[in-house]
């Protein structure tokens, strides 16, 4: 019995080892795609082939350092939901447009969860480090970007209102905040309050003829 249980944990042992040496070899060669220009950060993060490595640091730091110009998609054609449209301009304090800054969010799928199987990752800051639904863009030469998801929904069972996670900043400020709809039904008077109290952002809805829904933000970072 004691050797069929080494036997075991050894097979584990192998098995877990080859996982991510595969990983380490994926990483590599998403690297190199992007490097030789073969693909982009944003080809990558929409492939569904590569769904299981989004809560994985090493790939999010790989997005992360390939963060595209202006525009982002951070979801495919197959992820359930509402097509959304977010755009964004980030000025300075006298309303000078700020380039280059480095923009990331992430936020809730369809069912308000973070995670591929839960609503939320059981991690220390789990949801801001692993969320499925995440990505980065930079701000071009006129402070604006864009990103191309899905509208995210509440999390089950509670009282706060669907939201973007972002975080906006160069070497000098950074800008943690929440992107809300102005449509959402949770969004009540005395909810409203609490989120402007904690500095975060609403939005009117636009919707397309398509279906498809827009939100605008404006962020000063001071």
């Amino acid at each position: 019995m004691k050797t069929l249980l080494i036997i075991l944990l050894v097979i584990l042992g192998l098995s877990a080892f080859s996982q991510r040496i595969d990983t380490v070899k994926v990483l590599s060669e998403i690297r190199n795609d992007i490097k030789n220009n073969k693909r982009t950060s944003t080809d990558i993060l929409t492939d569904s082939n590569y769904m299981s490595l989004h809560p994985l640091t090493a790939f999010r730091q790989v997005i992360k350092e390939n963060a595209p110009l202006k525009y982002s998609r951070l979801t495919n054609k197959d992820e359930p939901g509402i097509v959304l449209w977010v755009e964004g301009t980030i000025t300075d304090e006298y309303n000078h447009p700020l380039s280059n800054v480095l923009v990331y969010v992430y936020h809730t799928d369809n069912k308000g969860w973070y995670g591929l199987n839960g609503t939320h990752v059981l991690e220390y800051e789990g949801d801001r480090r692993h969320a499925r639904l995440f990505g980065y863009v930079r701000t071009d030469a006129n402070g604006k970007f864009e990103l191309q998801t899905i509208r995210p929904q509440g999390y089950p069972g509670s009282e706060l209102p669907a939201h973007i996670h972002c975080e906006a900043g160069n070497s000098n400020k950074t800008l943690i905040t929440e992107f809300l709809f102005n449509d959402d039904s949770r969004l009540t008077t005395t909810m409203r309050k609490r989120m402007e109290a904690e500095g975060n952002l609403f939005s009117d809805v636009i919707t397309a003829n398509n279906g498809s829904q827009k939100i605008s933000y404006r962020i000063t970072l001071k």
